[in-house]
């Protein structure tokens, strides 16, 4: 269990801070939509934005809140995976591979969200806000402008998308890794993200809902589908994917590649 706990925060470190700029650029493609702004549209455009208003620091922006919140997440996920698959039994039924990766993302997310929702709130740029630099004075805001529970935004469709999400890319690794090797995490990767991406849009729309005590309050997570749907069609439940994209196969390939070395170099 150490030996998975230690190669999870390894993987955990090198791959979110290999795709920060990828993962930067996705979430504020997400978030101009509640401010309504189109400063972030083709990628080099974008790119030349972030630089001119913060420099090249700015393409890192959120990463250390990222990675304190993934470094949990990712402490938790592969051991849970494997405590559950060890629990259920029978991995060579995809159906039980499915369920062991969604219970894994579902106690993950359990514990670690309001990780997840600061960290969206420092990923804005200095137009949208100028109060969420630090994770401290992050915690502090929301805490004094919108209450405890403000840290569990989007909670109802996190707690569905994600482990969902992390259901189908455990299943579909497991599934295909002897016939394709190192791309079976990046095919897995794929097919999960295209499914759940709609969920990480309305999670994200709902974490920035009513950020520094201002802007569109969304009352449900319908009303929330609805106002997408009205203002951006069903695109809208897509932006930033292909940035996503291009983010998930490296990502995903680099995850499982450090993961399952480092466990090989601490067994010998």
């Amino acid at each position: 269990m150490l030996d998975s706990v230690i190669s999870g925060i390894v993987s955990a470190i090198c791959t979110k801070t290999a795709v920060a700029p990828l993962e930067r650029l996705k979430m504020l493609k997400q978030s101009q939509m509640y401010y309504e702004t189109r400063n972030y549209s083709g990628i080099f455009e974008s790119y030349k934005h972030i630089y001119k208003n913060e420099g090249f620091k700015g393409y890192f922006r959120g990463n250390i809140a990222n990675l304190i919140r993934i470094i949990p997440a990712y402490s938790l996920k592969f051991p849970l995976n494997e405590f559950y698959k060890s629990r259920i039994g029978d991995t060579a039924k995809f159906s039980n591979l499915l369920l062991c990766g969604t219970l894994s993302g579902l106690t993950q997310a359990c514990i670690t969200y309001p990780l997840d929702m600061l960290r969206t709130r420092m990923a804005l740029d200095n137009k949208m806000t100028k109060n969420y630099t630090n994770m401290f004075g992050c915690l502090q805001n929301v805490m004094k402008n919108e209450g405890i529970f403000a840290l569990y935004k989007g909670f109802s469709i996190g707690i569905t998308s994600y482990p969902l999400y992390i259901g189908i890319q455990f299943s579909l690794y497991e599934y295909l890794k002897e016939d394709f090797g190192m791309f079976s995490g990046s095919m897995a990767g794929c097919v999960a993200q295209t499914l759940m991406y709609p969920g990480d849009v309305l999670k994200r729309q709902l974490q920035l809902n009513g950020v520094d005590g201002t802007g569109r309050q969304i009352n449900s997570l319908r009303e929330c589908v609805r106002y997408i749907y009205r203002t951006h069609g069903w695109k809208g439940f897509y932006q930033g994917y292909f940035i996503n994209l291009m983010k998930v196969v490296p990502e995903v390939t680099l995850q499982f590649y450090v993961y399952e070395n480092v466990m090989k170099l601490l067994k010998r």
